[in-house]
C-alpha cells in the first residue's frame, strides 16, 4: 500500500498581522469576500505547546475562502509562539502553508524521524489537532499539519 502524502491536501495559507480586524476589512477591499472565523476550531484545548513545553498561548484567526484553498489571517494575542516571533522579527507576512492530514501524529513521527522539530501544537477534545513543523531552512516557510475530526 503507497502512503498518501502528508502534502496531499493544500488547507489554508497563514498570513501573521498585528491586527485581525484591520486586515480582514482590507482583504474584504481587495473583493476577497466576507471571510469567517476557522469554524473547525471548536472545543476545548487539551494540551499545547510552544517550543517543545507546554505553553499557554492564544491567537485568533480569520479565514477567506479564495478557491481550493484558504487565506488565514492569524493574529498572534497571547503567549510565546513561532507566530508571534514571526511578528516580532519579521513583521506582518506569509508565515505557514497548511495540509489536512488523516493522522497527524504518524505525519509528526516521521518528520521528527528525519530531525525536524515541533516548532508549536495544539490538541483539541474534538475539532482541529494542529502541529507546526519548523522547515524554514530552505524558503522561510513553516508546515502545520492538521488533522480536523468530524
Amino acid at each position: 500500500m503507497v502512503k498518501k502524502s502528508p502534502f496531499a491536501n493544500l488547507h489554508h495559507v497563514g498570513i501573521i498581522v498585528r491586527d485581525k480586524e484591520k486586515a480582514a476589512e482590507y482583504y474584504k477591499s481587495l473583493g476577497i469576500g466576507a471571510g469567517k472565523p476557522f469554524a473547525a476550531l471548536a472545543g476545548s484545548i487539551i494540551k499545547q505547546t510552544s517550543y517543545g513545553k507546554p505553553a499557554d498561548f492564544e491567537f485568533t484567526n480569520w479565514l477567506f475562502d479564495v478557491g481550493p484553498i484558504n487565506l488565514e489571517l492569524v493574529e498572534p494575542v497571547r503567549g510565546k509562539t513561532v507566530n508571534s516571533d514571526f511578528l516580532a522579527e519579521h513583521g506582518e507576512g506569509i508565515n505557514h502553508l497548511a495540509f489536512v492530514v488523516d493522522d497527524l501524529e504518524s505525519v509528526v513521527a516521521d518528520f521528527t524521524q528525519k530531525g525536524f522539530k515541533v516548532v508549536m501544537s495544539r490538541k483539541r477534545d474534538h475539532g482541529v489537532s494542529a502541529a507546526y513543523i519548523d522547515t524554514r531552512k530552505v524558503g522561510g516557510v513553516i508546515f502545520e499539519f492538521i488533522e480536523i475530526k468530524q
